[in-house]
Parts: structure tokens; C-alpha cells; sequence
């Protein structure tokens, strides 16, 4: 690749005999790339950035290095998000923080959500129902 920095890029290894169903994203940013892999009845879906700034792809806002989503039957089922600051799917806020958190994970099913968020070498969990699926940082 030859281009000015700051640049990104995205290869997939995905193991087995055939070939991965993919396709890139539309994202809100020409500093970002987005895309999809098809596996059964998952969406995997990564987004990573070379920029700060908000992130619009999907049903989702988000602000930070990479995300992973995976998406069941069109659900958002997981999410891995690697220094974000924020993360909102339709009018669900899932964390918002002003300094970027190193890694959060939240696993979604139908009546809640369990989000674990890691910073200065400390695990935090947060297990919430539907009536408060967030957790906020100032």
C-alpha cells in the first residue's frame, strides 16, 4: 500500500476449505473501513479507524480504534471494542466515557446484557436488564 498516513486496513484468516462470504461496509468516514463476514446464521462485522472522531454504520454510533459486532438473525448478539470511547445501537447507549476504555465486551440476549470493561489492568462487570443497559464513565 502506498498512500499518506495516517491509513487503515483490514485483511481477513478464516479457517476451513471455502471461501468466506464478505463484503465491505459503507461507514460515515473515508479514514475508517467496515466489513461483513457471512458464518451460517452470524454477522461478523469489524470496524477499525485511523481517526478519532464518531462513527455511523448500521443501526450504530460508535467512537473508538476497532469494534467487532456479531449480529444472529439480524440481533445484535456481542461486542468487542478495543480503546472506545463510545458505543450506541438504535437508542440504546451500550458505554460512553470521556477517555477511551482499553477493551469492553458486552454479550446481549433477550432480557439483558452482561458488559465487562477492563482499564489499568482492573476487570469490571455490569450485568443489566432491559430497563438499564448501560454503564457510564465521566
Amino acid at each position: 500500500m502506498r498512500t499518506v498516513a495516517p491509513v487503515v486496513m483490514m485483511s481477513f484468516l478464516v479457517p476451513g476449505s471455502q471461501p468466506a462470504e464478505s463484503r465491505r461496509l459503507q461507514v460515515n468516514s473515508s479514514a475508517a473501513v467496515a466489513a461483513v463476514i457471512r458464518d451460517g446464521e452470524f454477522d461478523d462485522i469489524a470496524v477499525t479507524t485511523a481517526v478519532d472522531g464518531e462513527l455511523r454504520m448500521l443501526d450504530c454510533m460508535m467512537r473508538g480504534e476497532f469494534f467487532w459486532m456479531r449480529m444472529q438473525n439480524g440481533n445484535l448478539a456481542r461486542l468487542l471494542a478495543i480503546n472506545a470511547r463510545s458505543f450506541k445501537h438504535g437508542d440504546e447507549i451500550v458505554f460512553d466515557s470521556e477517555e477511551p476504555v482499553p477493551y469492553v465486551q458486552a454479550y446481549f440476549w433477550e432480557n439483558g446484557i452482561v458488559i465487562e470493561h477492563g482499564e489499568n489492568n482492573e476487570r469490571k462487570v455490569y450485568v443489566r436488564d432491559l430497563r438499564d443497559r448501560q454503564f457510564q464513565r465521566h
